[in-house]
């Protein structure tokens, strides 16, 4: 409905984290059945979430490299595969009637205080 009432206005998708686990196939596959299925969904943002943790760390950064997508990243930035990730990005959004544009930042925390989750 927005891509008709705005062809220029862009839309986005934003998976925000625990995506890789807890989910049952993720403890035999490491997460490459979710990822393979995120390659084929027109998910443009991924995020971290504590249960990413749950997937051994040299897999989840080839996960990381391997998605199609922008990974962001915006405080863990010694994270091994940070390179393939982006700290923030900004997205141009023009009004329906083509007055003026705003911009919308993007970024993406993790927390490791436990009393969060």
């Amino acid at each position: 409905d927005v891509r008709m009432r705005n062809p220029s206005s862009p839309v986005i998708s934003v998976l925000t984290g625990d995506f890789l686990a807890p989910y049952l196939l993720s403890s035999v596959d490491k997460g490459q059945g979710m990822m393979d299925a995120l390659a084929g969904t027109p998910i443009d943002y991924l995020t971290w979430g504590n249960h990413e943790a749950d997937v051994d760390h040299r897999t989840v950064c080839r996960h990381v490299r391997a998605f199609p997508g922008t990974w962001l990243n915006s405080n863990m930035l010694d994270h091994a595969a940070m390179d393939a990730q982006k700290t923030h990005d900004i997205v141009e959004v023009p009004a329906v009637d083509g007055s003026h544009t705003r911009k919308v930042g993007l970024a993406a925390v993790l927390s490791d205080d436990p009393s969060l989750y």
